[in-house]
């Protein structure tokens, strides 16, 4: 009960202390994708022949400024980076591409000694997944604001409307696949 008298605290404060849409929260801000090949091999699950290596997979967000930025972030000197995706097994959809749509950790870049915030545009945004040297793929994602919250209302994969109005419950349960070549 303590808990949820301090949640409702929390979001209220936000709520009334919320005046621009890049102040708010970000509801949903994690698009999650399996991937198969034709013969429905799960793309992600390093134990198959044919998969991709995590380790080549590279994620690029268009800034405001129109530079495409290299989503890398590094906490401290021994730890591990945040490339802007993570892949997690899970038992009714085998292994999951969890991509940040905002680059929440990827805040700013800079042109020579100017920081160029990355957060300027709310509204919508461009991701670009490298699988390897050959293969790139486009994400573009809307976001609308309500109240305090912001979330994104459609997905286009490729140019492909793959997602509208996503739901706030069961996101693990509507989870797109993308058919590879």
């Amino acid at each position: 009960m303590k808990l949820k008298i301090i949640l409702l605290v929390a979001v209220l404060l936000c709520i009334a202390g919320c005046n621009r849409s890049r102040d708010c929260m970000y509801l949903d801000f994690e698009l999650k994708l399996t991937y198969r090949d034709h013969n429905n091999v799960d793309l992600l699950d390093t134990t198959s022949i044919k998969h991709y290596n995590p380790d080549s997979i590279k994620i690029y967000f268009l800034a405001s400024d129109g530079c495409v930025v290299y989503y890398y972030h590094k906490i401290a000197d021994n730890s591990e980076a945040y490339k802007g995706f993570d892949i997690v097994q899970t038992s009714h959809s085998g292994y999951v591409f969890c991509l940040d749509l905002i680059g929440i950790r990827c805040v700013s870049h800079k042109h020579g000694n100017t920081d160029v915030n990355n957060f300027d545009t709310v509204s919508h945004r461009t991701i670009y997944i490298q699988f390897n040297e050959n293969e790139i793929d486009t994400v573009y994602a809307t976001f609308y604001h309500v109240n305090c919250w912001n979330t994104y209302d459609k997905i286009y994969y490729n140019g492909k409307l793959i997602m509208q109005s996503y739901p706030r419950e069961g996101t693990w349960s509507n989870i797109p696949t993308i058919i590879k070549e």
